[in-house]
């Protein structure tokens, strides 16, 4: 008899929650907020590959905000001015959630980015933001829960209208599931991986003005 053994992580898309963090940005603010609606799909299974891969009967992972967590929101006049908002109300739809800025709120003039999560560190580095995959580890066999802090998303440019923003968030980065049958009378603590390039990334850099990602540290 032979058992089975699940690995995930996350690597970026070369074609993944921080901690509620005090907003940075300044000449952004107005009296009152408006609404901010942000929407994620689930992950797509795409590719091919040697063994059937399933998840629970489902295509793919499914994505849900939940409490806690942090959008960067950024204007696009390359003005060094950035803004956090973080969840006020998640609805019957968990793909969709309510964010609040707090004392600060968009202005209906100008175009807004947005990306997940916020990190106030990266927030001040321009259009593009640096984004770390080291450091995954998971927690138990076939979990994804580790996979949420680096589930790096990006929203494209959109103009408040109406007091109210939508933004319609993409994944930035790649699922992989791997399956690995292993016999059941020996015990295995590690797994290792090989290439014939370097194609998974440490190091990945976001650009915020068309969302393209890019490896700039590959192993």
């Amino acid at each position: 008899m032979k058992r089975l053994m699940f690995a995930a992580v996350f690597l970026a898309a070369l074609a993944a929650c921080t901690k509620e963090q005090v907003p940075v940005q300044g000449i952004e603010q107005l009296n009152g907020s408006e609404s901010v609606i942000a929407t994620a799909k689930d992950f797509v299974t795409d590719g091919t590959t040697k063994t059937v891969i399933t998840q629970e009967g489902t295509d793919a992972p499914k994505f849900a905000w939940k409490e806690g967590d942090v959008i960067g929101i950024i204007p696009m006049n390359n003005e060094t001015v950035k803004s956090n908002y973080k969840v006020s109300e998640i609805g019957s739809n968990p793909k969709q959630a309510m964010f609040d800025g707090g004392v600060w709120a968009l202005k209906e003039s100008k175009e807004y980015a947005a990306y997940y999560p916020f990190n106030e560190q990266i927030a001040r580095s321009g259009d593009n933001l640096e984004f770390s995959f080291l450091g995954q580890t998971q927690s138990a066999n076939n979990s994804l829960e580790h996979l949420g802090a680096y589930d790096y998303m990006y929203a494209s440019a959109v103009v408040p209208q109406s007091g109210s923003a939508q933004f319609d968030f993409e994944h930035k980065i790649s699922l992989i599931r791997l399956q690995l049958t292993v016999p059941e009378a020996d015990t295995y603590t590690k797994v290792v991986l090989e290439s014939s390039a370097n194609w998974f990334a440490n190091i990945a850099s976001l650009k915020l003005s068309d969302g393209t990602m890019t490896a700039t540290e590959t192993v």
